[in-house]
């Protein structure tokens, strides 16, 4: 059971012991380099010159003879490519990043595959027309059509400029740099400053880094070591093996022989299923607790959930022993990171509004990392007593100068640099702020002080590259860009003591003893391909990567994992509803595996028993500052998503609009209902706004139901790829929202050859004050006239039940949770008959897209009638003030409501 490294150091020092300082020795990571370096030393017993070990990416760039490039200079470069292409019509930086990562992506790609610029840009055009316009191809193209051929053919206009402006500068992307590489490598004249290259340990080689090692081979300078085993090698449709298999044929067998441990091993696989993942940290402290010191020297825990890295180290025993954390934590999940973005989007309204917005600055004082208890109380008072949305900066010192304030200083710094300065300036200010409140923290000054630096970089970088001067929302979108990835780094030995890494940081290490945290299927190697503008069908065709070959290579290294494993733990969490599967693998090995090996799975589940006594609901009282912070709410104006959100959940009403926190944005491949709906509620008003006043006529309906299809996917581009649009959930949705829409239109166009028709009113701004003086706002999609009556109408892309718009009577006990929309069209109604005075009559409903019976509309209905007087003002009035006055009311606090299942904050 030889370690791989070990025999890669035994075969270096028998080939090469009185010229290592000659070899060069290619690894996958920088960290199988400190294990080769300590294998060499124990074998040698003497001093010796270490040869030079880099990765397969420092390599490339040492063949290729460019510099390096940080990501906010080829971002930059790659805006100015634009600029020179697009001259006028480009756009600004941060529009400009919302898609550069994408085509930057997709641009290396091409170049590490070596394929033809003009080949690859000619087929994507040809593609998007065949499957946008073919059929129209006897009518003159629309204006959205046109553009977004346009974007086609400019992506490879974009490509070789940018080509152009890197190799002026002498840097590249790592696809651009693998070019190149493999072009000098090509050249017998070639001069390195290595007599032997190894490759070692790799698996799935690009295209040009294989062409490169191909070169090199050719000239008698390179020499291949594959850490592979025969039990996935020789089945030639074993997924692990479906990359290393070619290459080896392409490269040679290499100098280390195959192993065939996996099979020959005896190793024991435990299967422990828990409830949650904490039930999964307290496994692994158990299993860590178990271990022998010289067992834990040989032990290597990995998190496939990188998420577990906190909750697991505050669950190891205190006599874990040495531990060497190798992950780190992201910085973008830590609250440092929210703290920046908090002062950003203060900055962004306040540029827009020419004054201090007091929602966002309220939202960065009561930050964690800036809570200093009663002074930061002080603080929000001051902000809940000012009525106002926005204030200048003047009347904003004189209340600071009224007001006893330690950071009275920093307060003003923060504000003046979100008006006025650079957005460096104001992310330094905010940072030295929290770095005088946490003080004497090591964690919180540790996420301080490394943002710090990363924050000094980005600026320093922008300078270099002519951006001397950005806007708050372009510093936002490239600092988003530039810190991802960015981690706080932790603590440990690599060589010694117990391991916790991911699994890429495995790649030719070997371990007796591995536990896998978040052992589940799509968790273990489950991330999501980056998206693509490049669609399926060409990614096959030009043989780059799919989804199939990102599970291959994950399949590679968790088989990996085998190779020297004599006791494998993987914890599995079935998560809250008892969903969650195990990962694939496990079945797998059951049925390939253990018939013909020595390998023995065991599973067992672990449960906790559940508790006595039951958890006391979770309650917030109303103090005097949330009291406060609610009239000032009451005064600005209530929408109904926030009464309606009261109604459904009062906690859930106080995270929301009390503290002001703020849904996440998580990456997904899926696409999400909220861009699907204002993606539909944009291509609609676009097909009603010509007619806005007139008679609607159903020819007009038909003719935008035909751009139905192209209108949305225009708009839907503009936060997703199109590539991605027309595979997957994207295509499925997309497809449905379109056939929808045909459909709601087509419907639409018989309707209004019944009856007349005139749309008054799109995405309307509605207002109204209630008796006491309570102001409530809201937008409704869509007003119209039907045969002289007004209409008031919302679009849902959801499901709505007739049930659920049905109210008893016109009072607040028929208000419950399923009649949030009942609440809204009643608030609608309320608004519109007192902004018009003259109105007499009036009908709201929704526009189910789901439901085809719905499409001309379902009625709000009170007592069974549809029709709404001006008489029922004053009743719909004292149902709202109602609700608001269970809002103030000091003795009625937020406490979550137990038939509430999909709270966006809290939980039962």
């Amino acid at each position: 059971m030889a370690r791989f490294l070990k025999q890669l150091a035994e075969t270096l020092l028998a080939r090469h012991r009185d010229e290592l300082e000659h070899v060069a020795v290619v690894l996958p990571g920088r960290r199988a380099g400190l294990y080769l370096r300590k294998y060499l030393a124990e074998a040698s017993g003497t001093a010796l010159w270490s040869p030079e070990i880099m990765d397969p990416g420092e390599f490339l760039l040492r063949i290729a003879g460019l510099r390096e490039a940080d990501p906010i200079e080829i971002l930059v470069l790659l805006h100015r490519a634009h600029c020179d292409l697009s001259g006028a019509d480009a756009e600004s930086l941060a529009e400009f990043l919302r898609w550069a990562p994408t085509t930057l992506r997709d641009m290396s790609e091409i170049d590490a595959h070596l394929l033809d610029l003009d080949e690859v840009y000619r087929d994507l055009l040809a593609y998007h027309e065949l499957d946008d316009w073919s059929f129209l191809a006897s009518k003159e193209l629309s204006p959205s059509q046109r553009s977004a051929r346009e974007q086609w053919v400019r992506l490879g206009q974009l490509h070789r400029r940018m080509n152009e402006l890197m190799t002026e500068r002498g840097i590249g992307t790592s696809g651009s740099i693998a070019r190149l590489a493999a072009e000098r490598a090509a050249n017998a004249d070639l001069q390195l400053p290595w007599r032997q290259v190894w490759i070692a340990g790799l698996n799935a080689l690009e295209p040009a880094a294989e062409a490169t090692f191909r070169s090199l081979s050719g000239q008698g300078l390179a020499n291949f070591a594959w850490d592979v085993d025969s039990y996935y090698l020789a089945d030639q449709e074993h997924e692990a093996g479906k990359f290393v298999r070619p290459s080896m044929h392409v490269l040679g067998a290499g100098s280390i022989p195959v192993r065939n441990d996996i099979l020959e091993l005896r190793r024991e696989i435990d299967v422990v299923t828990v409830a949650n993942d904490m039930a999964a940290v307290h496994v692994a402290a158990a299993w860590i607790k178990d271990l022998t010191d010289a067992q834990r020297k040989d032990a290597v825990m990995i998190l496939a959930d990188e998420n577990l890295i906190l909750p697991l180290l505050n669950a190891l025993p205190k006599d874990s022993g040495t531990v060497n954390v190798t992950m780190g934590i992201r910085l973008d999940t830590l609250p440092v990171h929210g703290l920046v973005e908090r002062f950003l989007q203060l900055a962004i309204v306040a540029r827009g509004m020419g004054a201090v917005p007091l929602r966002e600055l309220a939202s960065l004082v009561m930050h964690p990392l800036l809570n200093r208890g009663a002074a930061t109380d002080s603080v929000v008072e001051i902000l809940n007593g000012i009525t106002d949305a926005a204030i200048s900066i003047p009347r904003w010192e004189q209340f600071l100068s009224d007001a006893s304030i330690d950071d009275r200083g920093h307060l003003m710094n923060v504000v003046r640099s979100a008006l006025h300065e650079e957005p460096s300036l104001g992310v330094q200010a905010v940072i030295a702020w929290a770095a005088s409140v946490q003080r004497g923290d090591r964690l919180g000054t540790e996420q301080l002080y490394q943002l710090a630096k990363a924050e000094q970089e980005l600026s320093r970088s922008l300078v270099v590259n002519g951006r001397n001067s950005v806007d708050p929302a372009t510093y936002a979108a490239i600092r988003e860009r530039a810190l991802r990835g960015r981690r706080l780094a932790l603590f440990g030995e690599p060589l010694s003591g117990l391991q916790i890494m991911g699994l890429l940081e495995t790649r030719a290490l070997d371990h007796a003893h591995v536990l896998v945290l978040g052992a589940n299927e799509g968790v273990l190697g489950g991330s999501e391909p980056p998206q693509s503008w490049i669609p399926f069908e060409l990614r096959r065709h030009y043989h780059l990567p799919l989804r199939a070959d990102g599970e291959a290579i994950t399949s590679y290294h968790v088989h990996r994992l085998l190779h020297c494993a004599e006791r494998v733990c993987l914890v599995h969490s079935t998560g809250a509803d008892g969903s969650a599967a195990p990962t694939r693998f496990i079945a797998q090995w059951e049925h390939d595996l253990v018939p013909i090996g020595h390998t023995v799975i065991g599973h067992r589940s672990l449960h906790v028993p559940p508790s006595d006594r039951r958890s006391p609901p979770i309650s917030v009282r109303k103090s005097e500052p949330v009291l406060e912070r609610l009239d000032v709410l009451r005064k600005k104006g209530l929408s109904p998503s926030a009464i309606g959100t009261w109604v459904q959940c009062p906690l859930d009403f106080y995270f929301k609009y009390v503290l002001g926190l703020k849904d996440t944005n998580k990456q997904t491949t899926e696409l999400g209902s909220d861009v699907l709906g204002s993606a539909v509620h944009a291509v609609l008003e676009r097909a009603y706004k010509p007619a806005l006043g007139k008679v609607l006529l159903a020819e007009d309906l038909l003719a935008a139901s035909s751009r139905i299809k192209a209108e949305l996917l225009l708009e839907l581009s503009k936060e997703i790829p199109p590539s991605m649009l027309r595979t997957g959930d994207h295509h499925l949705r997309t497809g449905m929202a379109t056939d929808a829409l045909n459909r709601y239109l087509r419907t639409e166009a018989v309707r209004v050859e019944q009856e007349v028709s005139v749309p008054v009113g799109l995405e309307k701004v509605l207002n109204g004050v209630l008796p006491d003086g309570t102001r409530i706002n809201g937008k409704c999609d869509r007003m119209e006239t039907r045969d002289g009556v007004l209409h008031l109408l919302d679009l849902k892309t959801g499901s709505v039940r007739q049930t659920d718009l049905k109210l008893a009577e016109l009072d607040r006990g028929s208000i419950q949770r399923k009649h949030r929309y009942a609440l809204q069209l009643l608030m609608y109604a309320y608004m519109v008959f007192q902004e018009n005075a003259d109105l007499h009559a009036l009908r709201t409903g929704i526009i189910p897209l789901r439901t085809p019976s719905g499409s001309s509309g379902i009625w709000l209905t009170v007592e069974g009638s549809n029709l709404f007087l001006r008489e029922h003002l004053e009743g719909i009035g004292e149902v709202i003030q109602q609700l608001v006055a269970e809002i103030m009311d000091p003795a009625t606090a937020f406490q979550h409501h137990p038939e509430s299942e999909w709270c966006s904050y809290c939980v039962p």
